[in-house]
């Protein structure tokens, strides 16, 4: 009896370590072959800042790479409000974002690049779109989850 009670409490304790890991996600960057060049293991882990609540709120962050410069979306899946933000992009920088629906209808578009662009989707209808970010001739796509 007192091994099944050990045991019991060393299962609840995994498992109440396992409550508390944090969420590891792998990018990469690749070259126009297809070769890649670059990796980077990111840990997605915060705080709710209630008292009450001490659980851990997981934030859906995704990056790619345009060029040089760093495309960094978050959330995905979102309610309404997505963060694209851009490092190293240059002062000279001359590009847009658009997101389509489904069928290619472009919904929004933001005809300069900043380092820090907020896309409002919350009068969007529930489903998926594509988020589309040029800089010149390049471009990246990525599907984006509205909730």
């Amino acid at each position: 009896m007192k091994i099944n009670k050990i045991l019991l409490l060393l299962i609840g304790l995994l498992f109440a370590g396992l409550l508390q890991a944090q969420t590891k996600k792998i990018e990469y960057r690749y070259d126009a072959a297809g070769n890649r060049e670059w990796r980077e293991v990111i840990t997605i882990s915060g705080k709710k800042n209630s008292a009450a609540d001490s659980s851990t709120v997981k934030i859906p962050i995704y990056s790619d790479w345009l060029d040089k410069m760093k495309i960094t979306i978050y959330p995905n899946p979102t309610l309404g409000q997505l963060t694209i933000d851009i490092a190293n992009i240059p002062t000279d920088a001359i590009g847009e974002i658009t997101i389509h629906n489904t069928e290619g209808k472009a919904m929004k578009q933001i005809k300069k690049l900043n380092a820090t662009n907020q896309l409002d989707l919350s009068a969007f209808p529930t489903g998926i779109y594509i988020l589309s970010i040029a800089s010149g001739p390049k471009t990246c796509e990525w599907k984006i989850v509205k909730e």
